[in-house]
């Protein structure tokens, strides 16, 4: 099973290149779609993979995150409360119809979708916990991932993603307020965010328009979800409950 370790996207023009190449390879592949990612993993990246998964014929999309066992809230002050959910993005994923598996400790889960035969997208999620024989069966697997992973090795294309604290974009709280955050590191080589490598194999699979930047990313999955109609200006600094957009940005 070949392997290519792709780390051109910094050009735009080889990132299309790149995804003409993935675009080719999923059309006809039978087995269905089976699609991974971890609460870590932004609202853009989370809606764009979700809608590869559609686009490619539909099928399940899974996610893991760490849970605590409780909430523990701080004494005299009732809204700032350490939550059962020790990642930003728990709501999102239930959001975009993803299935939580695994333990508290965001470990297993994965073992049917490892063995699986078709279309294997995993984006964001380290599978540190998974065998080498992780995504070997599968007709075209694709790892986006930020770390080095033993089960990457199966993969037939490896894409460099940038991490929560390297790029823009937005989360939704535990009480449906979607926010957006800032990149506080620069990003590595020839690492992008996961919604624009998605986003590239996305048009180039359907013919559909590229996202290239946050905010163009997050209209097109929040369209059709309780997301739709905020933007990014909505948002602003204090952000905005779904199904509510604010009428001005309060930046």
């Amino acid at each position: 099973m070949s392997i290519f370790i792709i780390q051109c996207l910094h050009h735009l023009h080889r990132g299309e290149k790149l995804a003409k190449t993935l675009s080719e390879r999923l059309k006809g592949v039978d087995g269905g779609v089976r699609g991974v990612c971890w609460a870590h993993s932004p609202n853009e990246e989370m809606g764009l993979l979700k809608g590869l998964v559609d686009q490619l014929g539909g099928g399940t999309v899974v996610y893991r995150s760490p849970r605590a066992g409780d909430e523990i809230p701080l004494p005299g002050f009732p809204n700032l409360i350490r939550r059962r959910e020790l990642a930003p993005n728990d709501r999102g994923a239930e959001i975009f119809g993803f299935e939580r598996v695994g333990d508290e400790n965001a470990e297993g889960g994965l073992e049917a979708l490892g063995d699986h035969d078709g279309v294997l997208i995993v984006a964001g999620d380290p599978l540190a916990d998974v065998g080498e024989g992780f995504g070997a069966k599968a007709s075209v697997f694709i790892y986006l991932g930020a770390y080095e992973s033993p089960a990457a090795k199966n993969a037939h294309f490896v894409l460099p993603i940038t991490t929560f604290a390297e790029q823009e974009g937005s989360y939704t709280n535990t009480q449906g307020r979607v926010q957006r955050f800032w990149p506080a590191l620069r990003a590595p080589g020839a690492a992008r965010p996961g919604w624009f490598v998605l986003g590239a194999i996305s048009a180039e699979f359907s013919g559909g328009e590229l996202p290239l930047a946050a905010d163009q990313a997050f209209a097109q999955v929040a369209e059709g979800t309780p997301m739709n109609g905020i933007t990014y200006r909505d948002m602003g600094n204090r952000g905005a409950p779904v199904n509510h957009p604010a009428p001005i940005s309060g930046d």
